[in-house]
């Protein structure tokens, strides 16, 4: 099902976001080719029979661009501003964003998290949207933990082999991967580091200190 978002802009005027661009019809494809042109388009509801397009258009596609069934010309235009983003499983560190905006108010057992990291999310981020949200109902209310029952993924097997894990071996490699995530974003131990882990672990940065300690988790090595 075609997906079309619209939203203003102050500063930069109207936006229009099409998803599932390669599921249009062609009359609709031809007629984003007008808009992108800056073409007079038609009217639809009264007004000028004809008016100037002034807006901004973001399309979306999960199919590669030599599949694509779009109109010559129409994909001609869009070959040169195309930006591809890599599959989740490719970029686990954006796991953490997803979890903060989705899980608002809740904290996360190791494991949880660690399945999370491990699971190769072959529905990418759709996916994750629907396990984060179907385990914050099954979990409850905040100050409810999530914990890895809470958590239904396709491979089955991933959960298995984290709730095998000693919980401080589950502990040390999440910690480690949310290290080094943050470290890639700048952050140094005693430089915001810290208080970057304790917003998202929702703990203190005392507390996270103590962790790192006992966890003896390695850092980013600087002159």
């Amino acid at each position: 099902m075609r997906k079309i978002f619209r939203w203003d802009n102050p500063n930069h005027g109207q936006y229009i976001f099409v998803d599932e661009l390669h599921g249009t019809e062609t009359w609709f494809q031809q007629f984003l080719l007008q808009v992108i042109d800056g073409m007079e388009i038609s009217q639809a509801h009264g007004g000028p029979t004809w008016v100037k397009s002034e807006v901004r258009m973001i399309f979306a596609s999960n199919k590669p661009l030599s599949k694509l069934a779009i109109e010559h010309d129409l994909l001609a235009r869009l070959r040169e501003w195309i930006i591809e983003v890599p599959p989740l499983v490719e970029r686990n560190e954006d796991i953490v964003l997803f979890v903060e905006k989705w899980c608002k108010g809740y904290k996360q057992e190791s494991q949880f998290l660690l399945a999370l990291l491990r699971h190769n999310w072959p529905g990418n981020v759709r996916e994750l949207e629907n396990v984060l949200k179907k385990a914050t109902a099954l979990a409850g209310k905040p100050p409810v933990k999530l914990r890895v029952e809470h958590l239904e993924l396709v491979d089955m097997s991933v959960i298995d082999a984290v709730r095998e894990m000693p919980e401080t071996d589950a502990e040390r490699e999440v910690m480690q991967f949310l290290v080094q995530t943050f470290e890639s974003q700048g952050l140094r131990r005693g430089q915001g580091l810290q208080k970057r882990l304790a917003e998202f672990l929702r703990i203190s940065q005392s507390e996270v200190s103590k962790r790192l300690t006992s966890l003896d988790i390695n850092f980013t090595t600087h002159d």
